[in-house]
């Protein structure tokens, strides 16, 4: 995927005869690594220069969804019912659409980010937190209309410690 393309993937039914769709971008960050090697030697592969594909579902009455961007429930019997969507690029007022990403920190989290903290972001799946300043870092994804406005938070370095020697065990018997 171009990474200046935004695509809807899917549709899902959801309760109360609503229709949810699956957002999905993927992130430029300038700079994302500026003092890696590696990442100057890679800077046309867009595993180094992107922030990864990030994803926001939005749901919204069925016929709304369908007069904004012609997707219907067609074949969607039971809630949870999904179907996959190719649509790249959808413009609404004439305009195009792009996910926002905003960083927060711990004193900003609503409650779902307090509870959950598959929402707080982190060096790979089960890695170690990442933070700004101390504190722990949520992420929220919104679609917005025209050029988004991201909010990213610098990261803390991460955190190393020190290996500590191998001491061999001392023996309490001594031979004369």
């Amino acid at each position: 995927m171009d990474r200046k393309d935004l695509k809807i993937t899917r549709a899902r039914l959801v309760a109360n005869n609503k229709l949810e769709l699956q957002f999905e971008q993927a992130i430029q960050r300038d700079g994302a690594r500026p003092q890696s090697i590696l990442g100057l030697m890679n800077k046309s592969d867009d595993a180094f220069t992107t922030n990864g594909n990030y994803h926001c579902w939005y749901n919204g009455p069925t016929a709304d969804v369908a007069a904004l961007f012609g997707v219907d429930a067609e074949g969607l019997v039971n809630v949870k019912d999904e179907k996959e969507l190719n649509i790249v690029n959808p413009k609404v007022q004439d305009q195009d659409i792009n996910l926002q990403i905003t960083e927060v920190t711990e004193d900003y989290f609503n409650d779902y980010e307090k509870d959950n903290a598959s929402a707080w972001k982190s060096r790979g799946a089960n890695g170690e937190l990442i933070k700004h300043k101390g504190k722990k870092i949520a992420i929220r994804t919104d679609v917005v209309l025209g050029a988004p406005k991201h909010i990213f938070l610098e990261a803390d370095a991460p955190v190393t410690v020190a290996a500590q020697p191998v001491v061999a065990p001392v023996s309490a018997e001594v031979e004369v």
